[in-house]
């Protein structure tokens, strides 16, 4: 399929969706930099894509760039103010940064926006289920 997505690029090359399959597509083999290279375009062409920027700053976090990840959903949230996946990812990333006050008011602001979506965070870091703060504020979002 990339063969076929760099055609398509080669076509249009503003086209920020045949770019974000393409980089979906190298992750999905390991290519890291390619995946990294194509989002960083995308996050360009379309700052507005709901997923953009978990998925680059996901690739930082595996690289271990912890700070890199932090950035780039800071920028996220800079064009997607409303968009709580990014405040429960950047509250992961900062809690492994070992920062955890500031994560425990990102994951509060990422609770106030859509309670619903909590789980994620043990998706990306499980060890959060053993801090009783964490579960603590959790559980008062579920009244």
């Amino acid at each position: 399929s990339i063969n076929y997505y760099k055609r398509a690029i080669d076509l249009d090359a503003d086209n920020a969706d045949y770019k974000y399959l393409l980089g979906d597509a190298y992750y999905k083999v390991g290519s890291l930099v390619e995946a990294r290279s194509n989002y960083e375009k995308v996050s360009e062409l379309n700052p507005q894509n709901p997923n953009i920027w978990l998925d680059l700053s996901n690739i930082w976090f595996e690289e271990d760039q912890v700070e890199k990840a932090i950035i780039c959903l800071n920028d996220g949230i800079k064009h997607q103010p409303d968009n709580a996946d990014h405040y429960y990812r950047l509250s992961v990333y900062t809690y492994n940064r070992g920062l955890q006050k500031e994560a425990y008011g990102l994951l509060d602001v990422a609770l106030k926006m859509d309670f619903n979506r909590h789980n994620q965070i043990f998706k990306y870091f499980p060890d959060l289920k053993h801090d009783p703060n964490i579960l603590e504020m959790i559980e008062a979002y579920k009244i």
